[in-house]
C-alpha cells in the first residue's frame, strides 16, 4: 500500500445535516478549490492525478461507525506501537503461521490474546 494512500484536507464552514449528505458531497466536488487540487489514484497508470473535471453524479452512503474522533488512535501512541512521527515501531521478526510479525502493530493481536488469557487463568 506504500504510495497508494494520501491524506488530503479541505475546509468546510457550514452546518452539516446528514439527511442532506448528497448535497454536501456534490457541493464538495463542485468546489473551485477541490477540482484542481483533489488527488486521485489512476486505475490505468497507478499515478496520482488531479480530479480536473466537474463531477456530474454522486452517490453518498452512510458508513456506520461508533468512533467519531481520531482520539481512538491515540492508544497506539500511548502503548508505544506508533512513534510520535507516525511511523510504526518495528520489532524482531517472528512467525505466527502463516504470518510474518515484523512490527508492534502486527504483534498487537497476539499481545491482547496473551493478556486476555492471563486474566482468565
Amino acid at each position: 500500500m506504500l504510495g497508494r494512500i494520501k491524506a488530503q484536507a479541505f475546509g468546510f464552514d457550514q452546518t452539516f445535516q446528514s439527511y442532506r449528505k448528497d448535497d454536501f458531497v456534490m457541493a464538495f466536488f463542485k468546489d473551485p478549490n477541490v477540482i484542481p487540487n483533489l488527488k486521485l489514484l489512476s486505475d490505468s497508470s497507478g499515478q496520482w492525478i488531479t480530479l480536473g473535471t466537474e463531477v456530474k453524479k454522486i452517490e453518498a452512503i452512510n458508513v456506520p461507525c461508533t468512533q467519531l474522533s481520531m482520539s481512538f488512535f491515540r492508544r497506539l501512541y500511548d502503548e508505544d506501537i506508533v512513534r510520535d512521527s507516525g511511523h510504526i515501531v518495528k520489532c524482531l521478526d517472528s512467525f505466527c503461521d502463516p504470518f510474518l510479525i515484523s512490527d508492534e502493530l502486527r504483534r498487537l493481536p497476539r499481545r491482547l490474546k496473551s493478556q486476555l488469557l492471563g486474566r482468565l487463568k
